[in-house]
């Protein structure tokens, strides 16, 4: 547990710190790390700040991916839907727009 509070402290300095890829790239770890300790509301609360404060092309879309997984994990479709709809507009042709697209035909 000193481990994972460690790392998140980590990304919260690197958040902070820059504002560009690595930014983004600490803000999605920190989604990651508390989805791993199965605080699933604080990840989705890392992880749907990505598109609102970064650009990034890469850790945008897989942000958005994560947190509408964890929606369905805590059974809220409705929530991850609008997180998939979002990548599909803004991020088509991206590996999880595709991705997301699968997830919102089950």
């Amino acid at each position: 547990m000193l481990t994972i509070n460690l790392s998140e402290a980590c990304f919260g300095e690197a958040v902070k710190s820059s504002d560009g890829s690595l930014a983004a790239q600490a803000q999605f770890r920190l989604g990651e790390s508390r989805a791993m300790r199965q605080d699933l509301d604080g990840a989705i609360d890392a992880l749907v700040k990505l598109p609102i404060l970064y650009r990034d092309p890469v850790w945008v879309p897989r942000g958005l991916l994560k947190a509408g997984q964890l929606y369905l994990q805590l059974k809220q479709p409705e929530k991850a839907n609008v997180l998939f709809e979002e990548l599909l507009e803004k991020h088509q042709g991206s590996d999880e727009a595709k991705s997301a697209a699968d997830l919102m035909k089950r």
